[in-house]
């Protein structure tokens, strides 16, 4: 009887009768939790609304996702009761991504973020703030070169008429969103060097303008002040020389005052200005001097 038993398993098995049973620790459950995975990653690579309008066509998102490889580890049965199918595991999920994957993303996210800071058109997420395993580190993941790992929990149960597994967990799409964060920036990594390049070189041309007006005012207010500065030496010269003696320690008195208030922007020894600041600097200096020579002019004539 006993073989007669044993036999119609085997005949039951090998018709594909057999019922699939779940496990936690099972290669199919791992299969199935990577199939999830890959799944919520794609949708999630493949959306406008998410990292910051980013987004890439779904051949692209399973190409890359075809490249992770994903491993339980210290795989636990949490939960198993006795009248139900369901088991609940605890895991360890290790994902490794190709060698120069991460750095790639990395690199990307750099060169869009520093694009972002110099005023290109691009929409930064929070999530792209930060270098990406800063972000994962804040997100729990420990982080090994390019592998990836995590605490999982999930529920594995066959189907009722036992030809597959379902898994359910809480936590799939949280991971798959981390994932789907570094996956979507590879495809962008000329787009994004290309976007970082053309910025820098609109940058450049703005400080070189910028120095250009500077550098324009400077010369404008240097050369008002020498024709206040040519008016009150004529005006001081017309004074008759009685008149000259009594203003004399008064005028003194103006110019150190006038030294301190402005300094001394027309000091032979003073540095020429350089950069845009400086110039700046200059002209403000000369145009403070401007405005005390022409005060006093205003004084004298009268």
């Amino acid at each position: 009887m006993k073989k007669l038993v044993v036999i119609l398993m085997l005949l039951l098995s090998s018709c594909g009768l057999t019922k699939k049973q779940a496990s936690c620790d099972a290669e199919e459950t791992s299969s199935l939790y990577a199939d999830i995975m890959n799944k919520e990653i794609v949708k999630l690579m493949s959306s406008k609304n998410e990292f910051g309008g980013f987004a890439v066509d779904e051949s692209q998102a399973r190409s890359l996702t075809g490249l992770l490889k994903y491993q339980l580890e210290q795989v636990r049965t949490a939960m198993s009761d006795p009248n139900s199918t369901k088991k609940t595991c605890d895991a360890k999920i290790k994902i490794t991504l190709p060698n120069d994957l991460l750095e790639v993303s990395e690199n990307t996210r750099q060169n869009l973020y520093d694009a972002s800071q110099n005023g290109a058109d691009v929409r930064l997420g929070a999530d792209y703030v930060l270098p990406i395993r800063q972000q994962l580190g804040k997100k729990g993941f420990e982080i090994d070169a390019n592998a990836l790992s995590k605490n999982t929990t999930f529920d594995i149960q066959p189907t009722d008429d036992g030809k597959n597994l379902v898994m359910n967990s809480s936590d799939i799409t949280d991971k798959a969103r981390n994932i789907a964060m570094i996956l979507v920036l590879n495809p962008l990594e000329s787009k994004a060097k290309e976007i970082k390049g053309d910025i820098e070189i609109k940058k450049a041309q703005e400080e070189q303008n910028a120095l250009n007006l500077a550098k324009q005012n400077y010369l404008l207010a240097k050369e008002n002040n020498q024709t206040t500065r040519d008016a009150i030496n004529t005006r001081w010269k017309l004074l008759p020389t009685f008149l000259q003696n009594q203003l004399l320690q008064e005028q003194k008195a103006w110019v150190a005052q006038k030294k301190v208030s402005c300094g001394e922007p027309n000091n032979k020894n003073t540095p020429q200005p350089q950069t845009e600041t400086e110039f700046i600097s200059a002209k403000e200096a000369l145009e403070c001097d401007t405005r005390m020579t022409q005060d006093r002019l205003s004084y004298l004539s009268r």
